[in-house]
This record gives C-alpha cells, structure tokens and sequence, in this order.
C-alpha cells in the first residue's frame, strides 16, 4: 500500500482483494445485525414523534410544516423527518420505514470506520475496529432507533473521512464536499455535526502545527509556515469556496421552511435547541464529570479492551495517523464535556474514534509489535470480557428459570452457547492464541446481541402495552368519524401514530368532555384511565363508560390508558 504523497503518514493507493473481502464481511453482517427483527419493538421514547410526523406530513402533503395530531411541532430541523419519507412504501410509514434512517446511517458508520482506519492504520485495524463498533451495544441499539443520532454520528466521521483523505491538505473537491456536507448536516439534528467537526479538526491541526513550528525552532516564519500549512482545508482559497458553498446550501435549507411556512421556528428551534443550549442550558444538565460515566456503557462489550487501549498510546505521539485518531476523539470528548446541556446519546459521536483506538491497540497486541507497550493489559482485557460473557450466559439461563420475568426457550441454547463460546475463547486467549480467541470473542458477542435485539426484544414486548392497546382502539374504532373521537389532556405520539387517524380533538378539562358530550351523539374518549375515572366516581361525568383499558392488571391501572364511550 503506497503513501500519501501530500501526507507520507496517510497510507493510500489501490484496494487489494483482502480490502473488499473486509468490507463485504462488514456490511453482510451490519445487515443482518441492523436489519434483523426491525419491528419486533415498538416505538419507545421519541421514536413516535418521527414516525408520526413523518406519517403526518405525506397525509398532509405539506413538508415544511412538522405536525404531530396536526399541531405544529418543530423539535428538530426537517431532514430527519424527510429521510423517512422514501422508505414508505404506498405512502404507509411503518416502523421499519422510520428506523431505516438510523439502519443505514449505522451501517454508513461502520463503513468509514474501516475506510479510515485503513487509511490511517491499514487493512486489518480498520476490520477488527470496524466490528467492535458494529458490536458496541449502543451503536446497535441507536442504529436500530428511529432518530436523528445516527445521521449526525455519520455525518461527523464521514466529514472526518473527507479530511483525511484530502481536505487536510486543501484539494478542492475535498473542501467543498467537507463544508457541503456539513452543511447539510446541520438539518438533521442540528448544528451540532459541523461544529463538533470543525472544533476537532481545529484541534488537531493546531496542535500539528505546533509541532511542526517545534521541529523548525519556533521562529515567527516557522510557526508562520506551520499554520499556513496545517490549516490549509480553511486558511487558502479552496477553504474560502469550500465556506462559500457550505454558507450558501445552509441558507438555502435555512430559509426553505420560512419561505413555504410564513413562520421562523424553524430558525428559532436551530438556535434554542444548538446555540442556546450548548452555552445557556435549559434542560438535561448533568454533572461535568458525566460522560466518564456513560462512555463506558455505551462502548460495552468491549470497554475493558479500550480502557486497555488507552494505556498504550503513550507511544503513538511521534505517528501523525495515531495523533490524528487520539486528538479528534479527544476533541469530540471535550465539546460535549463543556456544553451546559449534557445527555448519554449526546456522546455517540465518539464511539468510532474509541473503537479505531481499540483496535489499533488490539492489532498491536496480535502483531506483538509492542511488547513493551500493552500487552499485559490487552490480555487481561480479553481474559476479563470472556469471564464476564460466561457469566452472561449463566444468568440468562437463571432468568430463565425465573417464573416472575417473560422468558423463550431459546435462553438455555444462547446461555449454553455463551457459556461454551467464552470457554473456548478465554482457553485460547491463555494459551497465546489470541487470533482465534478474538474471532470467537467477537462471534460470541455478535450472536448474543442478534438474539437481544430480535427474540429478547420480542420477549421485553410482552410486558409493553401500548402498541396492543392502540391497534384494538384504531380496530374498534375503524368506522367512526374523527369528529366523534377526542383525546383526554395529553397524548403520546406513538399511540396516535398507531391509532392512525387524522386529527383529533384534545380535551384537558371535566367541563371540555362534557362540551363534546353534548355536542357528539356516541361519541368516544381516549385518555388516562384513573384521571377520568375520578370524576366518573364524583358523579361529574354521567354516561361514560369504559369499553377497555390498555393493561389487564388492577395493580397497574394508575398508568393505563382506556378507551370511553359517551353517552348524552
């Protein structure tokens, strides 16, 4: 593999065979690892908001104005909602059209992932990195989530990507594409994307240029001539086209909902939900010290191996590929430390710098090109992660045994497999075979998180509720008009996205439902089961009564939902 002639430390040049052989085994896997069971789960949390918005605006036909039960709703810029938009076929959001976003940002995101860590460290490190963010359970738990996460997780590497393979040294094409896509960025959660990008490549090549001023004597000419050439992709004229691109497709996607809406929320929403937040924050604040606490869940299962990781890159400072990895990583860690607004999701931009430092750690350790380095630590890691997978498995048989929590026979074929896999595994790892104890490692782990996501996640919905009760209510009520239908006080927009009418009338007071009791002859009411049954039992409301409520057990009917009938 040739090097960079423009950068010696960036490996470039032709694809050998082995190169595509990688990613052929890494996107078959990210399909069937992302793709599998989409629908076994129902909305949970905020994915209602994009499936019902998106269902709303392909009704509606209007596309610049975000509703949820035709009431405005800007919460993010557009191009999150419009992304789900081709994956409805004949018109009919599903739940696997909202979350194929997120799927093939997911796999978009492995990807470069191994681009780039071919580029910096070759094939091989670029693999094994790839497959352990494909396997860090958030990644997979994200991708498979209806959201604008993934996007701007890919959005951030795939700018990386464009750096380092020829904006850092101010090609044309490179720059303009750099600024264009995060520009375009910028509408699907914000401008969150470019800002991360550009604070940490200006880390980077500031520091870079430090070093090269260092190396030349730290004259004002050196450290003249180190700027100039660090900074090329900003501080030449290529830099000033690419700005002049990235500033016109912002505006142009800035001003489009203004100019067919009449309304600037959607610039209002950009800068409370960004600028605002980042520097005056209204909500999610956390301690400073939080996101030590999250990365480590977030990169599980293999969170010892990159703790391990760490501890050696005490040698990488004299290598610019592995100072570029430590001080973009580094860099994404400290934008999202000093925001006043801080949340677990907001740090998944980081998890492909971790996973390529880890797996340039791991290629060190199997190569024992450092034997000084972390090869003790590396070794623990393996050791310690196929104790703690055993002991997984062990547990899942256990659970399963246990009468109080749903179960599937298939828990003592996965138990028993985690138990052996990890077996073999952690054998071969004291045994000095570590090539084929990671293979096994990673294939454990691979399996593990496809029976979660598919038959554990189907087993998880046996306790929820929502969706059952939604698509009895939109069943019982497939006959009867919007207009004698009204929803009690607020609402959750997974179940008006399940219940899939138009919109609906919201009550939120006793004398409100009394109003569309007189007013609708058989009319129906949808809300909190024990808020209208108080005044049920008041006398308040005469005529209602509960045709079925959303859960079966008494003990839990404080939280319930029901569905009303109103009688004159």
């Amino acid at each position: 593999m040739k090097k960079d002639a423009l950068h010696p430390n960036f490996l470039a040049g032709k694809w050998l065979r082995q190169d595509w052989q990688y990613l052929g085994i890494l996107a078959l896997t990210s399909i069937i690892l992302l793709f599998t069971g989409l629908s076994v789960r129902s909305l949970w949390g905020s994915e209602g908001r994009w499936a019902e918005i998106a269902r709303e605006m392909l009704i509606s036909g209007n596309y610049f104005l975000p509703t949820i039960n035709g009431q405005t709703y800007f919460d993010k810029p557009l191009l999150s909602y419009w992304a789900i938009i081709p994956f409805a076929i004949n018109s009919v959001v599903t739940e696997v059209a909202a979350r194929m976003p997120g799927v093939l940002a997911g796999i978009g995101t492995v990807i470069i992932t191994f681009v780039i860590g071919r580029r910096l460290f070759g094939s091989k490190t670029g693999f094994i990195s790839s497959f352990l963010l494909l396997t860090s359970v958030m990644l997979v738990l994200w991708s498979r989530t209806a959201s604008a996460e993934m996007l701007n997780v890919l959005a951030i590497w795939l700018s990386f990507w464009l750096f380092t393979s020829g904006a850092h040294h101010g090609s044309l094409v490179y720059v303009i594409f750099l600024y264009s896509i995060c520009a375009v960025a910028s509408f699907c959660k914000g401008p969150v994307a470019p800002a991360v990008v550009f604070s940490s490549i200006t880390f980077y090549s500031v520091v870079e240029a430090l070093v090269q001023a260092r190396k030349n004597g730290f004259t004002f000419s050196a450290i003249k001539e180190a700027i100039l050439s660090k900074l090329r992709w900003i501080i030449s004229w290529q830099g000033f086209f690419g700005v002049l691109a990235g500033a016109a497709i912002f505006m142009i996607f800035l001003l489009m909902p203004v100019i067919f809406t009449g309304s600037w929320s959607s610039v209002e929403l950009m800068w409370k939900e960004n600028v605002q937040r980042f520097f005056r924050p209204f909500d999610h604040i956390e301690p400073l010290y939080i996101y030590f606490k999250h990365i480590p869940v977030f990169f599980a299962p293999w969170t010892l191996f990159m703790l391990a990781s760490l501890l050696g890159i005490r040698c990488w400072g004299k290598n610019i590929p592995e100072r570029l990895i430590i001080l973009l990583t580094l860099a994404i860690f400290i934008f999202f430390t000093i925001s006043g607004s801080r949340r677990s999701y907001y740090i998944l931009p980081i998890l492909p710098g971790l996973a390529l430092i880890t797996g340039k750690g791991i290629t060190d350790w199997l190569t024992t090109a450092r034997e000084h380095a972390n090869q003790w630590a590396v070794k623990s890691a393996a050791i310690l992660t196929c104790s703690i997978l055993i002991l997984a498995g062990i547990g899942i048989i256990l659970i399963f045994f246990d009468n109080r929590i749903p179960s599937h026979v298939s828990q003592l074929a996965i138990g028993a497999f985690a138990i052996i896999a990890g077996i073999i595994s952690l054998v071969l790892f004291c045994k000095k075979m570590p090539q084929k104890g990671l293979v096994i490692l990673v294939s454990l782990v691979f399996v593990m998180e496809l029976w979660a996501f598919t038959v554990g996640m189907s087993v998880a919905e046996k306790k929820r509720t929502l969706r059952p009760f939604a698509l009895k209510a939109a069943d019982y009520l497939k006959n009867v008009s919007d207009d004698k239908i009204a929803l009690c006080q607020g609402y959750d927009s997974a179940f008006v996205f399940y219940l899939k009418r138009g919109p609906l009338r919201v009550l939120n007071t006793v004398e409100e439902i009394k109003a569309f009791q007189k007013m609708q002859t058989n009319g129906f009411l949808i809300g909190d089961l024990s808020f209208i049954s108080k005044f049920q039992q008041s006398g308040n409301l005469d005529g209602t009564s509960v045709i079925f409520i959303e859960k079966l057990d008494p003990k839990k009917h404080d939280d319930s939902l029901a569905l009303f009938s109103l009688k004159k």
